[in-house]
Formats: structure tokens, sequence, C-alpha cells
């Protein structure tokens, strides 16, 4: 395997021609395998969009799907997803 680093991006070779990778997908899967630390501050974050969802749906805090939505939505967080707004609409689709 032979790596290529150019202005845009970088190439891998094997047996195939292979293609360039823009900056912009570099980019997005570097943002998608993120797992910086969350801090105090994006926890908290978090925890209120975690309680309001639960609220909502009328789930006990230590129910299964409770677990579930928590996941999510730290899953969520680590791909990228650092808005409020985006983050509890993530938690609305879970």
């Amino acid at each position: 395997m032979t790596r290529h680093i150019g202005e845009v991006g970088y190439t891998l070779r094997q047996h195939r021609p292979a293609l360039p990778v823009t900056e912009e997908k570099l980019m997005k899967s570097e943002r998608v395998r993120s797992f910086d630390p969350i801090g105090p501050d994006e926890l908290k974050m978090i925890e209120k969009i975690f309680r309001s969802e639960l609220q909502f749906r009328a789930l006990p805090l230590k129910s299964e799907e409770a677990q579930v939505l928590a996941a999510k939505l730290i899953e969520a967080y680590q791909s990228g997803i650092r808005d409020t707004t985006d983050l509890a609409a993530a938690a609305k689709r879970c």
C-alpha cells in the first residue's frame, strides 16, 4: 500500500486505482470518529436534553429505554452534533 499526500488530501493505492480524498470528506470522517472527552459543560447540556426527553416520553430514569436514549445522545455528540437544538432533534429521532 502506497500513501500519497497532496494538496487536496491523500490517496491509497492497492491493486486498483484510488480516488482522491477531498479535504471536506476527510474532515467529515474525522468528525464522525471523534472520541474527545466530554467536559462538564457538555455533559450538563446532554443531561438536560436527556432529562427533557425522558419527561416528554414519561420514561423512568432507570428504564432500558432511558439507557438506549442516553447512549444515542452520547453517540450523536461524539459524531459531531454539538448544537443543543440538533442534539434535541437527534433525541427525538431515537
